[in-house]
């Protein structure tokens, strides 16, 4: 009966009202489990704490929590719409009804029993530990689960809706944990078992879906496995055939031996535009770059003995119609740098690396800067018009490391998101127009790098300063 005062709990003390001063980063246990927006203005909600800004928040803004965790010591807070909050922005309140989750959810599939009081039952959860669906699942009931997590200590089974159950009113009748080992890897394979057709299993070798598949049917897959020595090529919809009943049709594999390299460059190819590819020379993705465009890439390989250039978006465009580039982006006249060139001074161009004007500045001098430019892998800073100093003999100053940046680049293209300054793509991009808050500054072989979340750097060339 414990579940049921739980909910007896819930409701009374969830139409309670705060009482305490709304203010960012504190809590109260009346109210509702709900945040907030209290900061001087909005916030960004992200996929992940601390990763993937998904929108905004406007101030005053409430919303429904589900659940929070503890990453590197600060409070993040899971919304109804599965995204996050940083706590320091927010006010909550119901704070003592939030449960604690384990933001790990293990993939495994297991039937359960539910084990309860016979002729009660047991109330299914929209999220562990909150929120009631409504529906409920009688003593005895089996039922399949597709995982489990952690919340408040207490074991949870996530069900194939998105909805859970507590762990503890239920006993194992059967399991399976989800494959891992696959190798990504696009086919098209035709079934090759004439007169008959094959099972279509949701594990490989357990658990027939109850469909098949004729022979010559041509299907296409995006992996594969092997399980008791045999092969099991993964479909789409993450089910699985034996590849002993299959013939290779067609096949592409995923490309891995990538270059992480952060580079400008333009297309270079008079009068004409190129095709940009799904992989390197394979699935042209219909879209085009015109001569003279400036994109960004992220990476590069080389297949056939040509090389390739990886584009953020995991697109690609052969190398052979590019060519290096500068390119200049604007930012506000609040940032400075101070020359770092002990016992020298250093040289005044007119143009990054070209055409000195006869002025220098000595060691230690800080000057503003309102540009920025890519000129030969190195950032070069504008101090003012028509002069420029390069970015390996100064440093940015830390006096302006936090505030916001807007993505300025190519109108349907987004820039990569790197994990560190130039190093190591995350596979995740800001599209062109979005704009984030930045928390650190770091220059890294002469150009400048925002922080903009944790393990989350984007370059200063393709962003201005708000």
């Amino acid at each position: 009966m414990s579940q049921f005062f739980d909910l007896v709990k819930y409701y009374y003390y969830g139409s309670a009202q705060a009482t305490t001063t709304e203010k960012a980063g504190t809590t109260t246990d009346a109210g509702n489990a709900a945040i907030k927006v209290v900061y001087t203005s909005a916030i960004a909600e992200w996929k992940n704490p601390g990763s993937g800004v998904v929108g905004y928040l406007q101030k005053g803004t409430t919303q429904t929590v589900v659940g929070k965790i503890q990453v590197n010591g600060a409070w993040w807070y899971k919304l109804s719409s599965g995204n996050w909050v940083p706590g320091e922005y927010v006010y909550v309140t119901g704070a003592s009804r939030i449960p604690t989750i384990d933001n790990n959810v293990v993939n495994q599939n297991t039937k359960v029993k539910i084990k309860y009081i016979s002729g009660y039952s047991i109330a299914v959860w929209s999220n562990p530990a909150i929120g009631t669906t409504g529906q409920y699942l009688k003593d005895g009931t089996e039922v399949q689960t597709i995982g489990y997590t952690t919340a408040n200590g207490k074991k949870w089974y996530k069900l194939a809706n998105n909805t859970w159950i507590p762990a503890e009113y239920t006993e194992v009748v059967s399991s399976s944990t989800v494959v891992t080992n696959i190798t990504n890897e696009s086919n098209t394979v035709a079934i090759n078992y004439p007169h008959y057709s094959i099972a279509v299993w949701s594990e490989p070798g357990r658990n027939s879906t109850g469909k098949y598949l004729s022979d010559g049917t041509k299907v296409q897959t995006v992996g594969y496995t092997t399980v008791n020595g045999k092969k099991w090529y993964k479909l789409a919809d993450n089910t699985w055939i034996p590849a002993e009943y299959t013939k290779v049709v067609s096949s592409s594999t995923v490309v891995t031996n990538i270059t992480n390299e952060s580079n400008t460059v333009a297309i270079n190819y008079p009068h004409y535009s190129i095709a940009v590819w799904g992989e390197p020379g394979k699935n042209s993705t219909g879209k085009y770059l015109s001569d003279g465009t400036k994109v960004q890439t992220v990476g590069y390989t080389t297949v056939n003995g040509k090389k390739w250039y990886k584009l953020a978006d995991n697109t690609w465009i052969p190398a052979e119609y590019t060519k290096a580039v500068s390119s200049t982006d604007t930012t506000s006249g609040n940032n400075t740098v101070t020359v770092n060139y002990p016992g020298y001074s250093i040289v005044v161009w007119s143009e990054p690396g070209r055409n000195s004007t006869g002025k220098y500045i000595s060691d230690g001098t800080s000057v503003k800067y309102y540009a920025t430019a890519n000129y030969n892998g190195q950032t070069w800073y504008k101090i003012g018009e028509n002069q420029w100093v390069p970015g390996q003999y100064v440093k940015v100053n830390a006096s302006n490391n936090s505030g916001s940046v807007t993505v300025k680049y190519i109108s349907g293209y987004g820039i990569a998101i790197w994990s560190n300054p130039g190093r190591n793509s995350t596979g995740k991009y800001l599209e062109n127009g979005t704009t984030v808050k930045y928390f650190e500054t770091q220059n890294y072989n002469g150009q400048t790098w925002y922080k903009i979340g944790e393990n989350q750097w984007v370059p200063a060339q393709y962003v201005s300063v708000n």
